[in-house]
């Protein structure tokens, strides 16, 4: 609304200075043989100072009647005015031969991007307004003045001979009902967008923790857009001069343009809310950290388009100021070869995901978690709770091992016994082993493998595999732990002993010394009932692990319920607040 009025504000500056170009020329001779001459002596005599319509209407055809002729112009001159489309007479080519390169035809095209349907023809040697434009000046001027272009001179019931400023004084009271109509409506819209665009933002893309301070935001530019929009439909009723109203029209494209921007870049800040509310709902950590990225980059793309959009409706070279960036970017990116290298590693990392903030990784020369992946950058957190920095472009290029991405984590000891053991003690202990896998609650019960791998130099192997079910590092050491614990723990209730690396040297006969090899007296059954005594109680030794497991598992969902309950509890007393803030400023 500020940018409205500081606009509406240079009217009066550029009507007293009195800009009338063509009125200031001398009269031309009306000779038709080039289209500069055409257009000229079309605009020069429909001018307040030297008004002779029937001079004006020698731009048409000859085959139309004479009054249409005249009243074709006036509604060409007024289509000219009410789109702010000043006609530069040195632009226009002053050659009866000019042929048009793109159709390659003997005409001429005034404003090829605003009215491309109306130009100039040579006919036979003369040139005129072509009679296939009659059709498109009408239209035109039927879109801009629907109620007629004389709406306000019929309405007011002032003088149109009384002047100020270079305006009538019909043209500055309708300007300020416009003005007056332009505040209330946007008054009244702003009340109304509000409730609409929050019921949006709720119910269809179902962002439920949108700020309400961004809904309010949006609701005031569309409703800004629309106002100026209701501006840019009235103004050409005001049938203001050339220059006025080119100067408007121009002021009101570069604010139209601004507000589009302003808008789009709050939507960016609602589409980034609602990518934070569906990675909440993931647990995939890298889009978190991804989040803040594409923000930048969206509102970076929106500002950069928007900025050469105005530059383009100011007449700036649009073209030839990205050439030279583009040259520029070129040296500066053969100047930071490393930079780039490491920006497109970043863009990489996002797009491929081989590891999330958080993951336990190793690399060439490194093992740690991952803290923080950026731009240029990644932060690792190693074993020894040092953190280095590695640049993405080499983190590209690594082989990464991402322990944090395993199903299962694996677990697969060789346990040795002595080559003293009874074929019966190892089949006994595989049975034991296979029973302890079974009942350990983080123990994935299915694919594991328990055999008598090996016969080495110095041990009978039993080759074990299995898979864990946890979800960190931590937690797989404590499971390997209770497991070695009660492997430990039925060997000892089984009577097999644990082989290592020795060399035993056998004596026949050694006086008063008895042998250090075992003795395995213990019938079988005996053996048995032990083993099955251990793995009893190995059970309920599990078994209140299960319940501690499941007890950790509670208390973490609690915690997780509890943070929810106090973000919501946070949330409605931000709202509550921001409903008092919305009644203050009502």
């Amino acid at each position: 609304m500020k940018a409205l009025i500081t606009i509406v504000g240079f009217w009066f500056i550029l009507s007293a200075a009195g800009l009338n170009i063509l009125a200031a020329q001398q009269a031309p001779e009306v000779t038709l043989d080039n289209p500069r001459n055409t257009a000229y002596i079309h605009l020069f005599y429909l001018q307040r100072d030297s008004y002779q319509p029937e001079l004006a209407a020698q731009a048409f055809h000859p085959s139309i009647e004479l009054e249409e002729r005249i009243h074709l112009a006036r509604q060409l001159q007024q289509v000219y005015d009410g789109l702010g489309l000043f006609v530069v007479m040195e632009r226009i080519p002053e050659t009866n031969l000019f042929i048009d390169t793109t159709l390659n035809e003997h005409i001429y095209i005034p404003f090829p991007r605003e009215l491309p349907n109306i130009f100039l023809e040579r006919i036979d040697t003369l040139w005129y307004y072509s009679p296939a434009s009659v059709q498109s000046i009408v239209r035109e001027h039927n879109l801009l003045y629907p109620f007629g272009s004389d709406i306000w001179i019929n309405l007011l019931p002032f003088d149109t001979e009384i002047e100020f400023l270079g305006l009538h004084t019909w043209q500055l009271v309708a300007a300020l009902i416009i003005i007056l109509i332009v505040i209330l409506l946007h008054l009244f819209i702003s009340r109304f967008v509000r409730p609409i665009i929050t019921r949006f933002a709720v119910n269809r893309i179902k962002v439920e923790n949108a700020d309400p301070k961004l809904i309010r935001r949006i609701s005031r530019v569309v409703s800004l857009l629309i106002v100026l929009y209701v501006f840019q439909f009235l103004l050409p009723s005001l049938l203001l001069p050339i220059s006025l109203s080119e100067f408007l029209m121009k002021g009101i494209r570069i604010v139209n343009t601004v507000f589009i921007g302003v808008l789009l870049y709050r939507f960016v800040e609602l589409l980034a809310a609602y990518l934070k509310m569906l990675s909440e709902k993931t647990e995939t950590r890298m889009d978190k950290q991804a989040l803040p990225i594409i923000d930048k980059v969206l509102k970076f793309l929106v500002i950069f388009v928007i900025l050469m959009h105005v530059l383009s409706l100011m007449e700036v070279n649009v073209t030839a100021l990205l050439a030279g960036v583009s040259i520029g970017g070129l040296a500066l990116a053969l100047a930071s070869q490393d930079t780039a290298r490491n920006f497109i590693g970043s863009v990489m990392i996002f797009i491929d995901q081989p590891f999330q903030v958080g993951d336990f990784i190793q690399g060439n020369n490194f093992v740690g978690s991952v803290m923080e992946v950026g731009f240029r950058s990644t932060r690792i957190r190693l074993i020894n709770t040092s953190i280095i920095t590695i640049p993405n472009g080499q983190l590209a290029d690594m082989h990464i091992t991402n322990f944090g991405r395993r199903t299962f984590r694996m677990m697969d000891p060789k346990i040795s016994l002595t080559y003293d053991t009874p074929p019966e003690r190892i089949e006994l202990f595989i049975e034991g082993l296979k029973e302890i896998l079974m009942d350990h609650p983080k123990i994935v019960k299915e694919n594991y493998i328990v055999n008598f791998f090996e016969m080495a130099d110095y041990a009978l192997v039993v080759f074990v595999r299995a898979y864990i079910n946890v979800p960190d590092f931590f937690t797989e050491l404590r499971v390997k732990e209770e497991f070695y614990f009660s492997v430990m723990r039925l060997a000892a209730s089984v009577g097999v002993r644990f082989a290592f690396p020795s060399s035993t040297l056998y004596i026949e006969q050694f006086p008063e010394k008895k042998s250090l090899v075992p003795e395995y007296k213990k019938p079988r059954d005996e053996v048995r009932n032990d083993l099955m005594a251990y793995l009893e109680k190995n059970k309920e030794h599990y078994e209140k692990l299960r319940q501690e497991y499941e007890e950790i598992e509670r208390l973490k969902e609690l915690a997780l319920e509890e943070e929810r309950r106090a973000a919501e509890s946070a949330k409605d007393v931000k709202a509550a607040e921001e409903g008092k803030e919305d009644k203050k400023a009502h």
